[in-house]
């Protein structure tokens, strides 16, 4: 055995574990280094990006605020040609026939369309107290008359009704809604006077026609291009709602809607229909 030789071997083991241990060291501290400088780049990166994403989505808003603009400015433009149209049409007419030439027109209008109702209807035939036909069910059970009104149900109807105006009307609508509290009970009681003697004011029926061009490419000169717009007094509206609400009411009591009817009736759709076959 030599001596010392198990010292020299011991001495070179401790170095050797010793050189080791500051590698791993090292390697550890450049490892977190690694990382803090990484954490670093990507918080410094999506700052410079953050900038770039907002500059991007408020162009992208800016260009979507240009497009629905122009979209305006178009629709803008198709109600002015059609004015302009209008107002072209009555200055190729002769001023003094203008407004015969379109009650004669649309009055025409309505008496063909009568003419085929009449046609279509048929004349005789059996005539039971319930006839069905088809999935239609007629009933001689009758709307003897209508039933007056609340002033709570009458101001609702008036207060949901859109502020539209008409040239008949003695006040504007808009104002009417303001003073309803003070002139509702007459107003009240022309609605149900009507409803309980089944009379509609002659006042009522009146209208304030205007020729509109179904289109504003058609020729403004001919007047089959033309569709009648009727503009009514507002309280005629109200009191054809009422009449409307109660009539609906009998027809829904006495299951007297067409089987498959979807349109124009509360709470049926297009989807409803579909599923009805």
């Amino acid at each position: 055995m030599v001596p010392g030789s198990r010292y020299v071997c011991s001495t070179h083991a401790t170095d050797d574990d010793s050189t080791n241990d500051r590698e791993e060291r090292i390697l550890a501290v450049l490892g977190i280094i690694g990382t803090i400088l990484n954490l670093l780049v990507t918080s410094n990166s999506g700052k410079e990006k953050l900038p770039f994403n907002r500059k991007r989505r408020g162009e992208e808003r800016r260009e979507e605020e240009r497009r629905g603009e122009k979209r305006r400015e178009e629709k803008r433009g198709e109600e002015r040609r059609n004015i302009t149209f209008n107002l072209l049409d009555f200055d190729n007419f002769n001023s003094d026939r203008v407004g015969e030439d379109f009650i004669s027109f649309f009055t025409d209008k309505v008496l063909a369309i009568r003419e085929k109702a009449n046609q279509a209807i048929p004349t005789n035939g059996p005539s039971p107290d319930v006839l069905t036909v088809g999935t239609y069910r007629f009933s001689n059970e009758p709307l003897n008359s209508f039933t007056p009104i609340y002033f709570s149900e009458a101001s609702s109807l008036i207060q949901k009704s859109k502020t539209t105006t008409c040239l008949l009307d003695p006040i504007p609508t808009h104002l009417l809604k303001d003073v309803l509290s003070l002139i509702g009970s007459s107003i009240l009681d022309q609605i149900n006077g009507s409803l309980v003697t089944g009379y509609i004011p002659r006042s009522y029926k009146v209208a304030v026609i205007k020729p509109l061009l179904t289109k504003p490419s058609l020729d403004p000169n001919v007047l089959a291009n033309y569709r009648p717009i009727s503009n009514l007094p507002f309280i005629s509206k109200v009191l054809e709602k009422v009449v409307v609400t109660q009539l609906l009411e009998h027809l829904q009591r006495n299951s007297q809607f067409e089987m498959f009817q979807s349109g124009f009736r509360a709470h049926h759709s297009t989807e409803m229909a579909l599923l009805s076959y």
